[in-house]
């Protein structure tokens, strides 16, 4: 639709030209007319008027348009003329001239006028309201005169209003478009306008009334229009011979009748005829005159039959005249939207045409990048799988050197290990081994997750064992790990990298236990107890930026059967989830293990899977997951 919207810009543009001419008539007229009322006051003191202002208020955009486009070219005197539009009547300020719609303000009256000026009113029925208003006679634009209020208001008519309503028929009958700005003073006589007197009694001015003078200047423009439609009528032909063919016979009759008075006059000329004789000859010379100027009053008669008939006809060929003229601009009209029709079609036929040769190249390149994106599509779909299939070796290789559950199970009765990688590898770990009769238990958070994180926990697990296999204590067991991570990682040369390990351990003797911690705390849950005990562990973390040889804190705790110790990294706290899309938090954690401490550690598990699935719903789970729980 957005290639239409040209064609159709056009189209509303030829439709508005065309009927503008008619819109825009009656308001050049009236902005012309106001123009010419500046000219037909007599103002006080003109000569401090720094500009004259014609105020508008609800006048038509039109009329608007038409003052402001005079006024740009006029200067009165040596002030400019300023147009003013209000929008209300508490907006009204001091003008020269303010025009009133009453149709939109009927409540307007002349107290409401600010200052000494001239009001003009449009569509009042009420004189007394107004100075002067615009009216309609005919379906012809005019205007009426209430000269009291004029005077009233200081002002004074000039001889500028001579010939204003004769201008008015001008702009009505024959050129809608002429301008007013030609000199109107060299004119006489006001031949089209009212006076209307203090008790609103209206008079005809001296000089020609304003009805005479239209229906002259119609019949003058009818006739010259009409000369030839109405020779060319059979009806009025028909009619035209009747009136010639009686006047014909009347002409007859008159010559019958003088040749009779002739023979008559010579008759009583003759000196042998008798007194009645003479007597009787003149009652006939009577009679004959009589029959002559009953002739001639049936001339007179014909003649004014004729006159009459030919106003009617005039009457109507006018009314037919006018129709075929309305016919006439509506065919033009027509023809004119049927060309911008026309027109439109063809160019949107061309812009669809264009369109669909554009949207066919770009369907052949549309093809060709589909083929190519395709065929770059399979080449990564392959090599994405080689990485799948690597990462998921790597996973068993993982796997491989993680403690064996089995193995676990063999010296721990009631435990658990919750181990959830975000990734297929992890960069989680758990530790496990057995000493004599001592077990470590650790779980450990390398840096990162996915393959950087499963590379560190390869590099963890080696090291705790190393380092467990030198030192029985978990304090001195973390010092040895800090030191061969941060080696085997060359973490002493100046671009070493910041990669470490937080860890938690713990040494479980019968019912004592030997814990140490970097960044990871231990918490503990005694059996007849609601309340959670968490053992901080040393704010250092495994290599990283941790110096070598640091110390870690070592403490011992004396616990009671059914007493359940818990270790894990921190993916748990960290998961985003639940209504508001945030973490779940330590407390949170906490608060559940409190709330199923009296299950099984197997149920625990199961428990707390749910509970972070649940929690997590539609959010990515953001790190490897790893909980621990012992249950002594």
């Amino acid at each position: 639709m957005k290639y239409l919207k040209l064609p159709l810009a056009i189209l509303s543009f030829i439709l508005i030209f065309t009927s503008a001419k008619a819109i825009d008539k009656d308001s050049k007229i009236k902005a012309g007319l106001v123009f010419k009322f500046a000219h037909s006051i007599e103002w006080q003191n003109p000569r401090e008027l720094s500009d004259f202002r014609i105020a508008l208020l609800g006048a038509h955009p039109d009329l608007v348009t038409e003052l402001k486009r005079i006024t740009n070219r006029k200067k009165e005197g040596k002030f400019f003329i300023r147009i003013i539009t209000y929008a209300s009547i508490a907006e009204v300020g001091p003008s020269e001239i303010l025009y009133v719609d009453f149709a939109k303000f009927p409540a307007f009256n002349l107290s409401a006028l600010k200052s000494k000026g001239l009001l003009i009113s449009d569509n009042n029925l009420y004189m007394d309201k107004t100075m002067l208003a615009f009216i309609q006679v005919d379906r012809k634009l005019s205007f009426e005169i209430n000269k009291s209020n004029i005077q009233n208001g200081g002002l004074k008519l000039t001889s500028g209003f001579v010939g204003l309503a004769k201008k008015t028929i001008r702009m009505n009958e024959e050129s809608p478009d002429s301008d007013f700005s030609e000199d109107i003073n060299n004119t006489t006589g006001i031949e089209n306008t009212t006076v209307v007197s203090p008790d609103n009694q209206v008079n005809q001015t001296s000089g020609l009334t304003e009805q005479s003078t239209a229906k002259k200047t119609e019949e003058k423009v009818a006739r010259k229009a009409k000369a030839k439609p109405i020779a060319e009528d059979p009806e009025f032909v028909r009619k035209q011979n009747e009136i010639k063919q009686k006047e014909r016979e009347i002409d007859l009759k008159m010559n019958e009748v003088v040749s009779k008075k002739q023979r008559l006059d010579q008759q009583l000329q003759s000196e042998t005829l008798s007194t009645d004789e003479k007597i009787k000859l003149a009652e006939d010379r009577i009679n004959l005159s009589k029959q002559e100027f009953g002739l001639r009053d049936s001339v007179v008669s014909t003649k004014k039959k004729e006159y009459e008939n030919l106003q009617q006809e005039l009457s109507k060929l006018n009314g037919k005249y006018i129709t075929v003229i309305k016919e006439l601009n509506l065919q033009k009209v027509l023809n004119i939207m049927i060309v911008a029709m026309i027109g439109f079609i063809i160019i949107a036929l061309f812009v669809v045409y264009r369109n669909y040769r554009s949207k066919l190249a770009a369907n052949v390149l549309l093809e060709s990048q589909k083929q190519e994106i395709t065929q770059q599509k399979k080449i990564i779909e392959e090599k994405n799988h080689e990485v799948l299939d690597s990462i998921n070796y790597s996973k068993r290789i993982q796997s491989a050197i993680l403690p064996d559950m089995h193995e676990i199970e063999k010296n721990l009765s009631d435990f658990f290990i919750l181990y959830k990688p975000k990734d297929i590898v992890s960069g989680d770990f758990y530790y496990y081994n057995k000493s004599n009769n001592d077990i470590f238990l650790a779980a450990a958070d390398c840096t990162g997750h996915g393959v950087p994180g499963a590379f560190m926990s390869l590099v963890g697990v080696k090291e705790s064992r190393i380092a467990n296999a030198q030192f029985n204590s978990p304090g001195k067991i973390l010092k040895a790990l800090n030191n061969g991570v941060k080696e085997t990682l060359r973490q002493t040369a100046e671009d070493a990298t910041g990669d470490g390990i937080d860890i938690g351990l713990i040494r479980l003797s019968n019912t004592q236990v030997a814990y140490a911690g970097a960044n990871r705390p231990l918490w503990i849950i005694k059996k007849n107890s609601f309340n959670l005990i968490e053992i901080k562990a040393t704010k250092s973390a495994i290599a990283g930026y941790t110096k070598a040889n640091q110390e870690f804190e070592e403490h011992l705790i004396d616990l009671e059967k059914g007493d359940c110790l818990y270790l894990f990294s921190d993916g748990y706290a960290d998961q985003f989830g639940g209504e508001f899309h945030k973490k779940l938090t330590t407390k949170r954690f906490k608060d559940y293990l409190i709330s199923i401490k009296n299950h099984t550690m197997k149920d625990q598990r199961k428990e707390l899977e749910n509970f972070i699935e649940k929690w997590r719903g539609t959010d990515e789970q953001v790190d490897d997951i790893l909980v621990i729980g012992i249950r002594i």
